[in-house]
């Protein structure tokens, strides 16, 4: 029997204990391995849906952004255990979210290559931005 999982809602904030649940629930259990392996080599962080966009502006230029949330939320996950230094596992993730949201929840096209050149743009890792990749590894490139 499948446990019933509730994802988080924006400002939650993900421990390495949730973020392997998440990770299992997805199917990433790379992911799930990497931190179950060593999970004081993460950071908690927060939910926070797109991180450049508030949410509600998004809801304004398309309705179907209520569905598209978890496309976000896969990407987080993917971004925040990110590998330091790992230029093609970003590359996926963000490959995954553009045909997630272009196929999975039909966006707009227009609107999901602003999401695909934003996330390549903004998510470059060393930035120190929430929303860098590798965001949540205590561990930096060697």
């Amino acid at each position: 029997m499948t446990k019933k999982i509730t994802l988080p809602k924006i400002g939650d904030t993900i421990t390495p204990e949730r973020g392997i649940e998440l990770c299992r629930h997805f199917g990433f259990i790379d992911i799930l391995m990497r931190i179950k392996a060593n999970p004081w080599d993460y950071d908690d962080w927060k939910f926070d849906g797109t991180s450049m966009v508030p949410d509600r502006l998004i809801k304004f230029f398309w309705s179907g952004w209520d569905k598209a949330i978890i496309e976000a939320l896969k990407h987080d996950l993917k971004y925040m255990y990110g590998i330091p230094g790992d230029l093609v596992a970003r590359m996926h993730a963000d490959a995954e979210y553009y045909w997630g949201l272009k196929y999975s929840v039909k966006m707009p096209q227009w609107l999901a290559d602003k999401f695909h050149i934003a996330v390549r743009k903004g998510g470059k890792e060393g930035r120190g931005k929430r929303y860098s990749w590798a965001k949540a590894s205590k561990k930096k490139e060697e």
